[in-house]
């Protein structure tokens, strides 16, 4: 298992690429939300970037025809999304709504020791009416759970790692660098 800083993982087909790219309404709305986007500064200094995945959604709903449309989710016992910091043994994908770098290697040395795999049982499928009237197939993935000893529980990786207690020291760690650094500019000063 491995988590890597890379952005949404999700596949679109060639023939839907090819339909959103042929809709010029679809390439207007998606300049547009770019470009407004790339003008908002976030207190720290990001830009404020659509969120691709949700925008993607979007022009699929606006755009997407056929008679084969279909969206397949991995299941969410090996997607792990939530606030915090956490991850289950299962995992494959892991969707960190904080982007905080020292985290994803967290995870990455945490899910080499700790992962598990399980075992695809089926795809579990239904059938759904898009706002514009495209009949699509969502199937979700189903793992069997009931023979295998790999949890999807979460687990906390801030009380596992101990980030609370070296976040902590690197604070003091700083905080003395900084009173170091100022004894040595005073002594400076006063032999002067």
């Amino acid at each position: 298992s491995s988590f890597s800083a890379k952005g949404p993982l999700y596949f679109v087909g060639a023939a839907l690429v090819a339909q959103i790219l042929a809709n010029t309404s679809a390439i207007t709305e998606g300049t547009l939300a770019i470009s407004h986007a790339n003008r908002t500064v976030r207190s720290k200094g990001f830009k404020v970037l659509p969120w691709e995945d949700v925008f993607t959604g979007y022009l699929l709903t606006k755009v997407a025809s056929g008679s084969c449309l279909s969206a397949v989710h991995i299941g969410w016992m090996v997607f792990f999304e939530r606030w915090g910091f956490q991850l289950a043994r299962s995992s494959l994908l892991l969707h960190l709504k904080l982007k905080a770098p020292e985290r994803i290697s967290h995870a990455h040395r945490w899910a080499t020791r700790e992962h598990c795999d399980l075992k695809l049982e089926a795809l579990e499928c239904s059938t759904y009416e898009s706002c514009r009237g495209a009949h699509w197939r969502r199937c979700d993935a189903a793992y069997n759970t009931t023979r295998s000893a790999c949890s999807d529980r979460p687990v906390d990786l801030k009380a596992e790692l101990g980030l609370r207690d070296a976040a902590i020291a690197a604070k003091t760690q700083a905080k003395m660098s900084v009173k170091s650094s100022k004894a040595v500019h005073q002594r400076r000063q006063a032999e002067k």
